[in-house]
């Protein structure tokens, strides 16, 4: 049985929370992101940005239980909501971004989820680089227009 944290979520902030046995408190928050889709209007309201952090702020550790938790809060997201699309774009300002791209990336991949697409993106903005992830439910209605809607999304989106 894999073993998790536990966590609470939080309607009024739309953010979950968990505490590792080292007292470190995470929180995965799910914010508005429809502006990066604006012009797909069928599905850009249902468009969430997905990140996280910890208090105090920690390089994140090896702890395998931070990596489960976080990958059960996603599963369980698109259980709830699979009509969303989560954006998840890896902090930049340190250049650790493929750092964290990969870290991501192979959590994602240990999850073996394999009703969540994840489609990335290296999108080059203001000579920096910019890693983005596209998360979304395998049966979501709009799956060939978010696919469309990415192919054409640095161009469209960096106008």
């Amino acid at each position: 049985m894999l073993h998790l944290y536990e966590y609470s979520f939080n309607e009024i902030l739309n953010s979950y929370t968990f505490i590792t046995v080292n007292g470190v408190e995470y929180f995965v928050y799910f914010t508005d992101g429809s502006n990066y889709f604006e012009k797909y209007k069928q599905f850009a309201s249902s468009v969430y940005m997905f990140g996280f952090y910890s208090k105090p702020i920690k390089k994140l550790s090896s702890d395998i239980l931070v990596r489960d938790t976080i990958v059960s809060i996603l599963k369980d997201y698109f259980e709830n909501n699979k009509e969303h699309i989560l954006l998840y774009v890896c902090e930049q300002t340190d250049g650790l971004q493929y750092h964290r791209k990969r870290k991501f990336n192979g959590w994602f991949h240990l999850a073996n989820e394999s009703n969540i697409v994840k489609e990335d993106l290296d999108i080059i903005f203001e000579n920096n680089i910019t890693c983005l992830s596209v998360l979304y439910h395998n049966s979501n209605v709009h799956a060939e227009e978010i696919a469309l809607a990415l192919s054409n999304f640095e161009s469209e989106f960096l106008k």
